[in-house]
């Protein structure tokens, strides 16, 4: 194995590594709240677009569409979203989040971020400035290869 590939292979694992720490100091905050990952990341998915269609959420989540109807019934019964038929057509379900669940999300994405800004702040400033180039230009590189892939597709 070249020192190239052991660099990438220590550098994924260590961004694995990150993920999963993160994951495992937030998972707190959504047990708070009665709320699983996957049932974060969909509300937090449907409140940042104000509405989405069902369908919309299970390409997002990649999951088939009666596993995403399931986590939409959970995410009504806790009163967090809601679902409307379509105007056109009443087969197709809008979603979109009550009160209560834009309430939960906001004091989520709070302690969240309170979070981070406590581990960001242990980086110098060079290194937080560095962080954020990086991280960008990832990001960057990410949604340029999805966007090749999609008009291959």
């Amino acid at each position: 194995m070249s020192s190239i590939d052991s660099s990438f292979m220590s550098l994924h694992a260590a961004l694995r590594d990150f993920s999963v720490s993160i994951q495992e100091l937030s998972d707190p905050f959504l047990m708070e709240e009665d709320l699983t990952p996957v049932q974060y990341t969909a509300l937090e998915f449907i409140i940042l677009r104000e509405s989405v269609s069902a369908r919309a959420l299970s390409d997002f989540l990649k999951v088939k569409p009666a596993a995403v109807s399931s986590l939409i019934t959970r995410l009504e019964k806790k009163n967090f979203i809601s679902r409307m038929e379509g105007k056109a057509d009443r087969r197709m379900i809008n979603l979109s989040a009550t009160s209560e669940g834009q309430e939960v999300y906001d004091r989520i994405f709070h302690r969240f971020s309170t979070m981070l800004d406590q581990i960001y702040t242990k980086l110098s400033c060079d290194d937080h400035m560095h962080f954020e180039r990086i991280i960008r230009k990832l990001n960057e590189e990410t949604k340029s290869e999805l966007t090749e892939k999609q008009a291959k597709a």
